[in-house]
């Protein structure tokens, strides 16, 4: 979940307003963002997928005119996802299709950006690094390299597979589903985002990726598990250097995505304190661990956002029914 030139400006019509490893998915955070959302059954917002003739892969720049001009947004209301949390945060969500591929986009505010750039020291410049793209770092004390991440915002996309279309982890019901999850800190490097699954299961599951959480007014817990889809990646895990390099080195780097894993197109960009991300994925994909998006609808999602991943809010909306014009 490398280089890739400057966001272009292309987007003047917008509102003025609106790492680890792989295996690391699992992280409790970054799960509860999209699962624990404290809005699970609130009345459902509608959102039109406008038709257009073609939709366009994401590359920075937001073609408003007769694309993205023309959808009709729905204003959301993200609340916090964790019992402590406080606050909300606002997202403009948008939709269009062209019959055979669907499109988001979502906009919305984020004063402090990130992913601040910068070099690594040692690196040339023709190998720009991200400091929230996974680097292992010396450590002198130890005489070893760690694996560090640096907080990055994130947005993701929940549809349902099979199960309860509203399961969380407050309410204890079970349910798979298809989960796109975008990084700033590098799923823009990249050009996909994440295509996983991610299981809510009452039964105990095996225990990789998986992990087991206090479920309100139970004893019993609820476990959550973190698939990969099919196929390659978009990026690859460097091993833990076993010698001294230089003071800081890649831990992961971008890889053509094969299969399912490379079905979730996804490019944003930061301007005037918003993140606008482009999200583009085939309506039906043939893979079976995808949730396809055939017929009119409803279509129900969910959406959640993260500021600083790691350590910052995190906010989910409510289900949201997706019909297609």
């Amino acid at each position: 979940m490398t280089g890739r030139p400057p966001a272009r400006n292309g987007s003047s019509g917008a509102p003025a307003r609106a790492r680890a490893p792989r295996v690391a998915l699992a992280g409790g955070l970054v799960l509860a963002a999209i699962t624990a959302g404290a809005a699970c059954s609130r009345p459902r917002p509608r959102l039109t997928a406008e038709r257009v003739e073609a939709v366009p892969r994401p590359n920075r720049t937001i073609e408003w005119g007769a694309i993205w001009g023309a959808a009709r947004p729905a204003r959301l209301t993200l609340t916090a996802a964790m019992a402590a949390g406080r606050g909300s945060r606002p997202v403009e969500l948008r939709a269009i299709h062209d019959g055979e591929a669907v499109a988001f986009l979502a906009i919305w505010p984020d004063v402090l950006r990130s992913d601040p750039g910068g070099l690594i020291e040692g690196e040339s410049d023709s190998d720009f690094v991200e400091p929230e793209r996974l680097a292992w770092v010396w450590n002198d004390r130890s005489g070893g390299y760690f694996l560090r991440q640096t907080p990055t915002d994130f947005f993701a996309f929940k549809f349902r597979i099979a199960g309860d279309e509203s399961a969380c982890m407050l309410n204890g019901r079970e349910g798979l589903f298809d989960v796109w999850l975008w990084r700033a800190g590098w799923s823009r490097h990249f050009g996909y985002a994440e295509d996983l699954r991610l299981r809510i299961s009452r039964a105990p599951l095996d225990r990789t990726r998986a992990r087991a959480y206090p479920l309100p007014g139970s004893r019993e817990p609820i476990y959550l598990q973190w698939i990969a889809d099919a196929g390659r990646p978009p990026y690859r895990d460097l091993p833990r250097p076993t010698e001294f390099r230089r003071p800081a080195t890649f831990a992961i780097v971008a890889q053509e995505p094969t299969e399912s894993a490379g079905d979730v197109l996804a490019e944003a960009v930061w301007e005037n304190g918003f993140w606008m991300l482009e999200v583009r994925r085939a309506l039906a994909t043939g893979h079976p661990d995808d949730a396809p998006l055939v017929g009119r609808g409803p279509h129900r999602l969910s959406i959640a956002l993260g500021d600083e991943e790691e350590g910052g809010a995190h906010f989910t909306s409510e289900l949201i029914d997706l019909y297609l014009k």
